[in-house]
């Protein structure tokens, strides 16, 4: 089950803003499992290889800022939240909200 934007932002189990997590749940619950990443993959990235390119890339450089200490880590949550908040206005939450 993939979950709505809107969901994943109520829903404190998958709220990572902090790069912390709640005692007693496992990393496992805070992200997606392999088999939705690959749903979500397939449906969106299937037939478009330089799409693909693109978010392998962004994936890449956001681990290489991860490895980075501190202001890598910082510059990484930065980037994650732009594109949260330039994704936004393209969900289906966005234009009932």
């Amino acid at each position: 089950m993939i979950l709505g934007f809107a969901d994943l932002l109520r829903n404190s189990e998958w709220r990572v803003s902090t790069g912390e997590r709640r005692i007693g749940h496992s990393r496992k619950r805070l992200w997606a499992n392999e088999d939705e990443w690959l749903d979500t993959f397939r449906e969106y990235l299937c037939g478009h290889p330089e799409l693909a390119e693109h978010v392998a890339r962004i994936w890449f450089a956001l681990l290489e800022h991860h490895d980075q200490g501190p202001e890598g880590v910082r510059n990484a949550r930065f980037i994650i939240n732009q594109a949260l908040r330039l994704t936004y206005p393209f969900t289906r939450s966005y234009r009932l909200a």
